[in-house]
């Protein structure tokens, strides 16, 4: 059986497998985080873009619209370890830039200084950098179509 990738924005019955990645992704750095959006997950109106693989939800990515920049801020990337490298990011991205230019807005991020693989993902995909956001971080814009 192929295997083929679906990307498509999460509904509430994702919430399971969201958590399990948002769990990943943030661990014991933030475990305020994972409890947000496991308190906050069914408001969400700009729920996450989700990739799945064989009905495995093995990525995602949260944006929302940031008015007062005009931008669509992506908030979180995840991949799962064993599916990294593969184009997931890239197209995650993409699908979320996709929502940016049919908005007219500018897509950013936020990356920590420390993540080389983030910047050089975000970097090949045409984002430059906006300001230094703290010691830890830089914030990285792209102008949209």
């Amino acid at each position: 059986m192929s295997e083929e990738l679906i990307i498509r924005k999460a509904t509430h019955k994702d919430k399971v497998a969201i958590m399990s990645l948002v769990t990943a992704f943030y661990g014991e750095s933030a475990p305020e985080m994972v409890i947000w959006w496991g308190n906050n997950y069914n408001q969400i109106s700009d729920k996450p873009l989700i990739a799945q693989l064989d009905n495995e939800v093995i990525a995602y990515i949260a944006s929302s619209t940031d008015y007062e920049s005009n931008s669509v801020y992506i908030g979180d990337l995840y991949v799962k370890p064993s599916f990294r490298k593969k184009g997931i990011a890239t197209k995650l991205v993409q699908e979320v830039e996709i929502i940016a230019e049919n908005t007219h807005r500018k897509l950013r991020v936020d990356v920590r200084k420390v993540d080389q693989e983030a910047r050089k993902l975000y970097k090949r995909l045409g984002f430059t950098l906006l300001e230094e956001k703290n010691k830890e971080s830089l914030k990285l814009i792209k102008n949209t179509k």
